[in-house]
């Protein structure tokens, strides 16, 4: 079974193949402030990483690319699915890891930054999905 690890910070799951670098370049990479004090670099590889700024991002391109191969346009991430699923988070209790509180904020920025990026690969998907399938490309003009 294919592994996929997302990440955006150096400590996600995952991207132990970069546990070097991490160690070496990120704030807490080393060592953490939590008594283990081992570090926030991961030991588990998968065997694809996807680095993104915002993680939620780096998996919205993913569902992209497999509506994309797939062929299949309900895969694609949208604002409205953001928008509840960053809602649903915050009823949840879920807390935004650097803002510290509970909210609809992702790694400190607000909704709507995330509702624009999500909405950029979105549309990138769709006029791809368009320019792969001629049947709803434009006629040629003769």
């Amino acid at each position: 079974i294919l592994t996929v690890a997302i990440g955006d910070a150096g400590n996600d799951v995952g991207l132990g193949a970069f546990a070097g670098v991490i160690r070496e370049n990120l704030p807490f990479g080393k060592q953490c402030r939590c008594p283990c004090g081992a570090g926030t670099a991961p030991r588990s590889a998968a065997e694809v990483a996807i680095i993104a700024d915002v993680s939620n991002w780096g998996a919205a391109a993913l569902a992209g690319c497999l509506a994309m191969v797939k062929g299949e346009g309900s895969l694609v991430h949208t604002p409205g699915r953001e928008r509840r699923l960053l809602e649903a988070a915050a009823a949840a209790g879920l807390v935004d890891g650097i803002e510290g509180w509970v909210g609809t904020s992702v790694d400190g920025l607000p909704m709507e930054t995330s509702l624009a990026v999500v909405e950029l690969i979105a549309t990138a998907v769709r006029q791809g999905m368009k320019a792969a399938d001629p049947a709803r490309s434009a006629p040629h003009l003769a």
